[in-house]
């Protein structure tokens, strides 16, 4: 979470997307509570605009709608003023995409964790495009 005080952003801190249980299924009442428990009249919340894609399984397919569709619910539900980003939008501005890296991912990894420095990145997919959503939506505001 990145919270925005004046002219910059601060890192409030980093939250997985709260689970159930066994750890694989998303948990949407925590999700809700987790959105109710930052959202206040000035915050804003920056979600990554999904897309399908033709080399997604069924599966990965439905997986991603439904992680998609809890977010835009627990947002909606508490009222939350959100920006959907397309991926190509944040990477660009972050000058990411199309850099030397040897992926995009790797890229973010890298560039994540020169923005935040104690902010354990490894073996958590999507941690460090989340973070840099956040920082694109600090300098949408500049």
């Amino acid at each position: 979470m990145i919270r925005r005080h004046g002219q910059g952003g601060d890192l409030v801190e980093v939250r997985d997307t709260p689970r159930l249980d066994s750890g694989r299924a998303l948990d949407p009442v925590g999700m809700s509570e987790l959105v109710f428990e930052y959202a206040d009249p000035d915050a804003a919340f920056y979600i990554e605009k999904q897309q399908p894609f033709g080399c997604d399984s069924r599966l990965a397919s439905f997986t991603t709608g439904q992680r998609y569709g809890y977010w835009m619910a627990a947002l909606m539900i508490a009222r939350a003023r959100f920006c959907l980003v397309a991926p190509r939008a944040w990477q660009r501005r972050l000058g990411i995409w199309g850099s030397s890296a040897a992926s995009t991912k790797e890229a973010s990894l890298i560039l994540a964790r020169s923005y935040f420095p104690g902010v354990d990145f490894a073996g958590k997919d999507g941690r460090s495009d989340a973070a840099l959503i956040g920082v694109y939506g600090c300098l949408q505001y500049q």
